[in-house]
C-alpha cells in the first residue's frame, strides 16, 4: 500500500509541473541530443579518403516476360519439344522482375608517379555472374589500377579484355549485364596490358592476361586448363582512331585487329577404371588463339552536343581455336564439356574453332530518344570426336543466334527509361533422349522471344 501510494504522488506530482518546467526540460533535451550528435558528425566526415574520390554507377529496374522458362537472362535458349514430347521450360514461359544489374563503382585519383597521372577504378553490380555468387549478393566487376602518360598507358587488374567484344553494347541494352553474345570477350579479365599510342591517329596493346573468367567454378585463384598450362596469354591489338569523323556519343571513328595466344593443358582419361585397373590420366598442350576485327563507324555524326539525326555503326568478326570459355561459351555440361581429348583414341585431339560476328546500328530520333538494333552469330565447329560421336555430347551448343531491338529514352540526364524484344535461336549437336532407352527426345533447337522494360538512374 505504501509503494502504490507513493506511485500516485509521483503521478500526481509530475501532472501538475508548471509550463515552464516542461518547456525547461524541452530545451535541456533537445541540447542533449545535439551534444551527442556532435561526435556522430565529426565520424562521419572521417570516411572521406585522402585521395579524390567520385562515387558513381546506376540503380536499375527490369520487368518482362520470356517465352521460355529461363529466367531474366536470355544469352541462349532451350530445346524445344520433338515428336510430341514436350520440354517443360519451352511449354510455360515466365514473367520476371530483377533489380540485381544495379551497379556502384569507386574512382579515385592520386598523386603522380614516375610522370604519369595514376587513378584506381573500382565496380560491382548485383547480378551475381562475376564470382559466381547469388544474384542479388554484391559482387566485384572491376577492379584496376592505371597510370596515365601524355602518348601511353599502363592497366593492372581486372577489365574488359582489349580483344573480342563489342564496346558499344554496353549502356544501350537494357540487359548488358548478360553474358550475351554481344560480349563474347570476357568481360572481367586479369591482365596487364600496356598502351602506346604513335602516329597521331594510331595505337597499339600489348600484355599477358589469364584466360578463365570468374564464374561458378572458375575464379582468379582457382585453376582451369589454361592456369595448368603454367603460362599466361599474350594478348593485344593494333588501331586506328580519329575525331576528325566526328563522334555519336562516345564513339568515334575506329578499326582495329587483335588477338591473343596461349597454352592450354588438356587432360583425359587414358585408362578407365575398372575391375582390379585404376583410372589414369593423360594430358596434352594445346594452343588457344583468337584473332579479332572490329570497328565503330560515326555514319552521321552528332551535331555539337545535339544528337538529333546521329546514326552509328559498330561490328566484329572473329574466328578462335580452343577458347570456348573465354568466349562466355558454354559447350556443353559434365566431365567432356572441356575434354579435348577421346578417351577411346587419346591421340585423336580435337580442335574446337568458334567463330561470329556482331553488329549494331544505332539512331537518334531526337537528342533524347533513340533505338538500337544488333544481330550476334557465332558457330562451333567440333570434331566428330567430341560434336556427337561420344555418348553425352549432344549437348554442345553449335550456333547461337541473337537479334535485339530496343528503344530507349532518356528522360534526363540521370534517367533513362526503354523497352526491349530479344530472339534467341540456339541449336545443339543433335536430340537429346529425355530417358535413356525409351526413344523420347528432346529437338536440337530451340527459341526464345523476350519482351522487357527498364528504368535506369545513372548517378
Amino acid at each position: 500500500m505504501i509503494i502504490r501510494n507513493s506511485f500516485i504522488n509521483i503521478k500526481f506530482n509530475i501532472a501538475f509541473k508548471s509550463k515552464k518546467e516542461v518547456g525547461m526540460k524541452k530545451i535541456l533535451v533537445i541540447m542533449l541530443a545535439l551534444f551527442l550528435a556532435v561526435p556522430a558528425i565529426s565520424y562521419a566526415g572521417s570516411v572521406t579518403s585522402r585521395w579524390d574520390v567520385t562515387i558513381g554507377g546506376y540503380l536499375m529496374f527490369e520487368t518482362g516476360y520470356n517465352t521460355q522458362g529461363i529466367g531474366s537472362s536470355t544469352h541462349n535458349a532451350v530445346r524445344s519439344g520433338y515428336l510430341g514430347s514436350q520440354n517443360q521450360f519451352d511449354e510455360t514461359g515466365n514473367f520476371f522482375m530483377s533489380a540485381g544489374q544495379t551497379e556502384l563503382n569507386f574512382l579515385i585519383k592520386g598523386p603522380d608517379a614516375w610522370g604519369a597521372k595514376t587513378m584506381a577504378f573500382l565496380s560491382g553490380d548485383f547480378t551475381g555472374q562475376w564470382s559466381g555468387t547469388n544474384h542479388g549478393t554484391f559482387d566485384m566487376k572491376f577492379a584496376f589500377i592505371k597510370m596515365n602518360w601524355p602518348t601511353s598507358s599502363l592497366t593492372i587488374g581486372q577489365v574488359p579484355a582489349v580483344t573480342a567484344n563489342l564496346p558499344t553494347w554496353s549502356g544501350n541494352v537494357l540487359n548488358f549485364s548478360s553474358t550475351t553474345p554481344f560480349n563474347k570477350g570476357t568481360p572481367n579479365t586479369q591482365q596487364i596490358m600496356f598502351k602506346q599510342n604513335f602516329a597521331k591517329n594510331w595505337f597499339f596493346d600489348i600484355g599477358v592476361q589469364t584466360a578463365g573468367m570468374n564464374g561458378a567454378g572458375v575464379g582468379g585463384t582457382q585453376n582451369n586448363n589454361w592456369s595448368n598450362s603454367g603460362m599466361p596469354q599474350l594478348a593485344g591489338d593494333i588501331g586506328w582512331n580519329t575525331d576528325s569523323c566526328g563522334k555519336v556519343g562516345p564513339w568515334n571513328m575506329l578499326f582495329s585487329l587483335g588477338g591473343f595466344v596461349g597454352q592450354s593443358k588438356e587432360q583425359y582419361i587414358s585408362q578407365v577404371a575398372a575391375a582390379g585397373a585404376p583410372q589414369k590420366w593423360n594430358s596434352k598442350n594445346v594452343t588457344a588463339w583468337l584473332v579479332e576485327f572490329k570497328s565503330t563507324i560515326p555514319i552521321i555524326p552528332m551535331k555539337k552536343e545535339n544528337k538529333a539525326g546521329a546514326f552509328l555503326a559498330s561490328f566484329n568478326a572473329f574466328t578462335s581455336q580452343n577458347a570456348d570459355s573465354q568466349l562466355n561459351f558454354v559447350p556443353a555440361t559434365g566431365a567432356l564439356a572441356y575434354t579435348y581429348g577421346n578417351a577411346r583414341n587419346p591421340s585423336d585431339a580435337t580442335a574446337p574453332v568458334i567463330s561470329g560476328g556482331l553488329a549494331h546500328l544505332q539512331y537518334y530520333l531526337t537528342n533524347q530518344v533513340f533505338v538500337n538494333g544488333f544481330y550476334g552469330y557465332y558457330r562451333q565447329n567440333w570434331s566428330n570426336a567430341q560434336g556427337g560421336q561420344l555418348a553425352g555430347t549432344n549437348g554442345r551448343m553449335m550456333n547461337n543466334q541473337q537479334i535485339i531491338a530496343n528503344i530507349m529514352y532518356d528522360v534526363n540526364p540521370a534517367i533513362r527509361m526503354g523497352f526491349e524484344y530479344t530472339n534467341t535461336y540456339t541449336r545443339y549437336a543433335g536430340l537429346q533422349e529425355i530417358t535413356a532407352g525409351t526413344g523420347q527426345y528432346y529437338d536440337s533447337k530451340g527459341t526464345n522471344h523476350s519482351f522487357r522494360i527498364g528504368a535506369i538512374y545513372f548517378f
